[in-house]
Order: C-alpha cells, then sequence, then structure tokens
C-alpha cells in the first residue's frame, strides 16, 4: 500500500477530510478476542456513553472506536451540555475532555458529583486529556473523575478502560461495588 493511508481529491471538502482522519485513525490492528467477543459486543449494545469533547475531530475518533465495541454513543461540545445532558438522558458512563470552553470537564464532574441523584451522581466519569504531567492525574482524581486516558486514544485501552467500569470486569472493581453496597 506504500506511505499513504489515503489520497485526497481536490477541490476537498472539510466533511471528506474528517471522514478520511477519523478511517484512517481508526483503522487499527485487531483487537484481542476478549476484547471484541459476540457477546462483548450484544453486551456493550445496551450501554450509552457520552463523550464530552470540545473538539469535533475528537468527537468524531471516540464515536468511531466506541461504535465498533458496540457502545451506543452522543456527543456534546462543553462541560454545561454534558451536565444538561446527563439529568435529560441516562448514560453509563462519561468520556470527559478536560479543557472545554464555557465549562470544563473538572467543574463539570465536580457539578455532576454534587446531584443528589444517584443515577447521575454515580455514573463513573473517564477524563480525557492530552496533558500528560504527573499532577494531571491527580487533578482528575480530585475533580472526582473515576479514570483518565490520555489523547490520542487508543482503542484497545479505551476498550479495557469501558470494560473496567461498565463491561464484563465491572463486578470485579471494588468501587463500584461499594458504589452497589
Amino acid at each position: 500500500q506504500g506511505l499513504f493511508s489515503v489520497t485526497l481529491q481536490k477541490p476537498l471538502r472539510q466533511s471528506s477530510l474528517y471522514d478520511e482522519i477519523v478511517t484512517a485513525t481508526t483503522r487499527l490492528p485487531t483487537l484481542p478476542a476478549e476484547l471484541t467477543s459476540p457477546t462483548e459486543l450484544a453486551h456493550n449494545k445496551h450501554l450509552r456513553v457520552l463523550v464530552a469533547d470540545d473538539v469535533m475531530m475528537n468527537q468524531l475518533l471516540a464515536q468511531k472506536l466506541l461504535e465498533k465495541s458496540g457502545y451506543s454513543v452522543a456527543c456534546v461540545s462543553s462541560g454545561k451540555e454534558a451536565v444538561e445532558r446527563m439529568r435529560a438522558e441516562k448514560f453509563d458512563l462519561i468520556l470527559m475532555d478536560c479543557q472545554m470552553p464555557e465549562m470544563d470537564g473538572y467543574e463539570a464532574t465536580r457539578d455532576l458529583r454534587a446531584d443528589s441523584h444517584p443515577e447521575i451522581r454515580d455514573v463513573p466519569i473517564v477524563a480525557l486529556t492530552a496533558n500528560a504531567m504527573a499532577g494531571d492525574q491527580e487533578r482528575c482524581f480530585e475533580a472526582g473523575m473515576d479514570d483518565y486516558l490520555s489523547k490520542p486514544l487508543k482503542r484497545e485501552r479505551l476498550v479495557e478502560t469501558l470494560n473496567r467500569w461498565i463491561g464484563s470486569t465491572r463486578d470485579q472493581n471494588p468501587k463500584l461495588r461499594r458504589r452497589a453496597a
């Protein structure tokens, strides 16, 4: 195939560029069978993930990776929208970008954790951040986030993280067992 994943024709349309970038970045090696088995995909089909990220390309990438793993996905562009959407609909997990306009992911997480309804307050929140500095994880956890993923997203790591919080390995997670008690 050579050095290129795709060639584009001029004049270039923004939508075709997005489509090709998402397609090229999600062409990943096949995951181990335990991450993509028909049973796992069927289980995931009933699980809803909210992606909160202000960069459309990041939303598209996360959505494509999640849908390939069988999840139902909705996307919003700010922390404020994430809080509003959580109060209007039921989601099983939130992927929350830390740096967004209007209300960042830290503030949105604190707002959700303060909610009086357990179906909102107790939803697992996984931080998405381009920062890989030593204090970044601690800042996410202090805000109330449950886990942490660095960008760019890698499908295998994403699936492992979601399985830990809402997938087949959920019952082995002591933090979640405490929540259910």
